[in-house]
């Protein structure tokens, strides 16, 4: 089961195939069999139970396709229970009770209501199930979107309909679009065979519905095994033709003043029921909650960012004491360097400031950066990429936005490079009051940069690192926002490290997936980030703390070719291995840590009509330990000014 994290006042769920077959039509003529009626039944009280919703004020959205018109709509309220409904009711036929658990009295392709805690529940393969929530006047809608209704302008009229029986706002509605199948296995040929996630969110823009209010699941149901089809039961490759279900439900207290909805005993953020038994085993976690787009309209700072500015995010970083706010940057392709205030509250992300990197002497900054952590201390760490091994550094950066102290890598390290180095930075500060330093480097290091074919890895084949650096044995100080940084050289505020100082980083290897056999892919690491830290005592102590990172790892393919975009947590209990033996040469890492998946992202990453976006570019976890993924659309043929931004959910990174 998916939670879908739409709206704060309403509990949105999917099943999945693992959850049984939600397809029933009752036994007779065109019906079911009197067994797969009663296990469709059992399934769907068993997903509202798991969903913490009551199946007996459940209302079922029942489809029929022995009619002309698909697009009627009913609203499921509690008064016609008792025979009380007005004129309109009875000549239009709009209202129907609640509580009928097991079907609907009469076929429509929407239901809506602004009871709390009556499910709205709609069995569904193939089709599109569409979510629009009022929050003016707490009205939600669910809505079968099939060819034959969207045909019909089905989405536009759903919409006009909630406009003339709740008076909704079409600008202020929030919608969500379902999964669905692509348009090469399922085209609406009648709409120039193109597929549900291109027509769906014309027709709710043609009726009003803003853009950046409309939340697309990315899911292609063809694809997706996780999911019914039943084109592919047609074409022979699953076995059942069976539905899958979405239920919403409205939060709220009802008339007897009990909690609704599941804000009791509904399945958390992390992942457990409310008996503490885990809900899934692997990854140990719920599934993605929100996958939107970031936008840059609607700014509190006019003229800070253009439509369009916003672009090429490179690096995510959470404030480390406001849940939902981050930051992002940008690298070389857009010009200035720039972080950017995300607020990951709205739907869909907005940026709302910018703040222009500047060097010491306050020039603009014309960086590479790749990665951004914000400091509890305050200001940022800023990863360069150099376009060769010498190039790359850490850059501290005071709340103002200019460079107070720059950290370069050790030349036994940097000579091995290319131009794959520093691909995300993060730190934290020990119980000791130590800060510490991680930096990670894309691809591995090479015997060789310059030959080719490349060499082995120094490391062997598919092993990168992460550097792990104390702060104040290269930099001294704590390097607080209010000061110069306590033990910067005098050259304008900047330090660097350079071979003498090889002691100051430690290292640890990281095994890579494999890549595919295609031409010119490869696999990578493109962030890290603190997800938490545990234990008592400094980071070198024995026994001391445990920090635990999450990285971003994945290939070089796009669209359907695209096979890793995940993301691995590890856990560091010591700072790592020496940089130099005492010959001065680089020691080999021969045992790297061990990984385990947190999430695979590819299916979250489907804009419509099933694309991937190639860069996986950030990941960070926020003051609450809610995980956020984004990606870079920079030069990528399938990210047309889209940056896919995914809210994982609370999860379990033990």
């Amino acid at each position: 089961m998916l939670n879908i994290d739409l709206h704060p006042d309403l509990t949105l769920v999917v099943s999945e195939v693992r959850d049984g077959t939600m397809k029933a039509a009752a036994p007779g003529a065109n019906g079911d069999d009197a067994q797969t009626w009663a296990e469709a039944r059992r399934n769907r009280r068993a997903l509202l139970r798991q969903a913490g919703l009551d199946p007996e004020r459940a209302a079922y959205v029942r489809i029929s396709y022995d009619r002309s018109d698909f697009c009627e709509y009913r609203e499921v309220d509690e008064a016609t229970a008792d025979g009380a409904g007005d004129e309109r009711d009875a000549t239009h036929h709009e209202t129907i009770s609640a509580r009928f658990a097991d079907d609907a009295p009469t076929a429509c392709d929407a239901l809506a209501t602004g009871l709390p805690g009556t499910p709205l529940l709609l069995p569904v393969a193939d089709c599109m199930p569409v979510v629009a929530y009022d929050p003016e006047h707490k009205v939600v809608a669910l809505t079968h979107l099939g060819r034959h209704s969207v045909e019909q302008l089905g989405g536009q009229r759903t919409v006009e309909w909630m406009q003339r029986r709740f008076r909704s706002d079409p600008a202020q509605l929030v919608v969500w679009l379902g999964p669905s199948p692509n348009s090469q296995s399922y085209p609406l040929h009648a709409l120039g065979d193109r597929s549900f996630a291109e027509v769906v969110p014309q027709q709710l823009r043609d009726a009003g519905v803003k853009r950046r209010h409309i939340v697309a699941s990315g899911i292609d149901t063809v694809s997706d095994a996780r999911f019914f089809s039943h084109s592919e039961f047609l074409a022979g490759r699953q076995p059942v033709d069976g539905r899958y279900a979405v239920a919403v439900a409205l939060h709220g207290r009802s008339a007897s003043g009990n909690i609704e909805a599941g804000q009791a005993g509904q399945l958390g953020r992390s992942g457990q029921a409310a008996d503490g038994a885990s809900e899934v085993s692997q990854p140990p976690a719920v599934e993605p909650h929100r996958v939107t787009t970031v936008v840059a309209d609607g700014l509190v700072e006019e003229g800070v960012i253009r439509a369009g500015e916003c672009t090429a995010l490179s690096g995510l970083s959470a404030d480390p004491a406001h849940p939902g706010l981050l930051y992002a940057v940008n690298d070389d392709s857009v010009g200035l360097t720039r972080v950017f205030t995300l607020d990951a509250t709205k739907t869909p992300v907005e940026a709302v400031a910018a703040l222009t990197v500047t060097q010491a002497d306050g020039s603009p900054a014309h960086l590479d950066v790749e990665g951004v952590f914000a400091r509890p201390q305050g200001g940022f760490w800023l990863a360069d990429e150099g376009a060769t091994g010498p190039g790359n550094a850490v850059h501290r950066v005071d709340a103002e936005g200019r460079i107070r102290a720059t950290v370069r890598l050790p030349e036994a390290v940097s000579r091995h490079m290319g131009k794959w180095g520093f691909e995300g930075v993060t730190a934290f500060t020990d119980p000791r009051g130590q800060e510490w330093l991680f930096v990670v480097i894309q691809r591995p290091l090479w015997k060789d940069p310059a030959a080719k074919p490349r060499e082995v890895g120094v490391d062997g084949p598919d092993v990168i690192r992460i550097g792990c650096l104390r702060v104040d044995a290269v930099l001294g100080g704590t390097g607080g926002a209010g000061d110069d940084g306590g033990g910067v050289g005098d050259d304008g505020g900047v330090s660097d490290e350079s071979g003498s100082s090889d002691a100051a980083w430690s290292w640890h290897g990281y095994g890579l997936d494999p890549a595919s056999d295609r031409k010119n892919d490869w696999v990578g690491v493109s962030e890290i980030s603190v997800a938490m830290v545990t234990g008592e005592g400094g980071f070198a102590d024995d026994p001391g703390c445990r920090v635990t990172l999450v990285l971003a790892e994945r290939d070089k393919q796009e669209g359907d070719r695209a096979r890793t975009k995940r993301i691995y947590a590890v856990d560091l209990e010591h700072p790592g291995q020496v940089t130099t033996d005492s010959a001065g040469s680089l020691v080999p890492i021969t045992v790297p840590v061990t990984k385990r998946l947190v999430a695979d992202l590819l299916p979250w990453l489907r804009e419509p009509g099933g694309q991937v976006q190639e860069k996986l570019e950030g990941v960070t976890v926020d003051a609450r330990g809610r995980l956020f993924a984004l990606t870079d659309n920079a030069g990528d043929s399938h990210a047309p000014c889209a940056t896919v931004f995914v809210d994982l959910g609370v999860r379990d990174f033990g």
